[in-house]
């Protein structure tokens, strides 16, 4: 039996026959939400607020940043760290260089980070903690393609900082090169059954069908504010919980971790 709602969905946030790209989705998005707060961190026990155009800035010199170290269209760049606004940066920084971005996850051991750095052909690397950066300088010399290890902390163990890079990109801005709709936006590897994981190629035209989809069912828009508990390297955190909400002008609260879901 059909069941029909008797709410009319909100119209999404965005002309949904414009878009080519993933960054077409956040310059449209910052453009019209610029004050308004996009994610919004737990730290020292105070959610902290950065909006649309804060986060465009960040993505502005993180995309320099990458142009300084090489970065060009056909590239990959990778990223082992949980979900935070440093993450999404690196996601929106890489493609507006064209290129692909890899992201792993923290709770995956030394061969599979390996591994897919060397099945992607990673040429930089972000790291959430020194202790990954320790145990990836150990595997670099099987990595051939890697240049570039990158710690978004402060602690030592990479070659510069996620800071440094923005630092970098401030002084020298580098031009936004557009995606197009069939360039590959990222690499999403899953574990298979057996032997190595496997990775999933995604385009912008691929993750753009189905934000747009998307918006036409779910009545998100600007009022919202939804809290991230899944994985931005799973397919649906990355594209609902960061994509389709960021094309809606909503807000996203990052959960602090799995056992603080409901507090948060």
């Amino acid at each position: 039996m059909a069941i029909e709602s008797s709410k009319t969905p909100l119209a999404p946030a965005f002309d949904v026959s414009s878009p080519q790209s993933l960054t077409d989705l956040l310059t449209a998005s910052t453009a019209r939400h610029g004050a308004r707060p996009l994610f919004l961190t737990k730290i020292d026990d105070v959610w902290r607020e950065t909006s649309y155009r804060q986060f465009g800035g960040m993505v502005d010199h993180l995309r320099a940043g990458l142009a300084a170290l090489g970065v060009s269209p056909g590239d990959a760049v990778g990223i082992i760290a949980k979900n935070s606004v440093e993450w999404a940066a690196a996601a929106f920084a890489t493609y507006g260089r064209r290129a692909a971005f890899v992201p792993m996850y923290e709770s995956q051991g030394p061969e599979d980070w390996a591994f897919i750095a060397r099945d992607s052909g990673l040429k930089v690397l972000l790291v959430a903690t020194a202790e990954i950066a320790a145990a990836m300088q150990k595997l670099r010399g099987t990595i051939p393609t890697l240049k570039h290890l990158v710690l978004l902390g402060e602690a030592g163990g990479g070659d510069r900082t996620f800071r440094s890079l923005l630092d970098a990109g401030a002084k020298q801005p580098a031009e936004l090169l557009r995606p197009q709709p069939g360039d590959i936006a990222c690499l999403l590897y899953t574990s298979g059954t057996m032997g190595n994981p496997k990775g999933v190629v995604l385009t912008h035209a691929n993750i753009i069908a189905n934000v747009v989809a998307l918006a036409q069912v779910i009545p998100l828009s600007e009022e919202y504010r939804t809290l991230s508990i899944l994985p931005w390297a799973h397919a649906f955190g990355h594209t609902v919980e960061l994509h389709m909400v960021i094309t809606c002008g909503a807000s996203i609260a990052i959960a602090e971790s799995v056992d603080k879901i409901i507090d948060n």
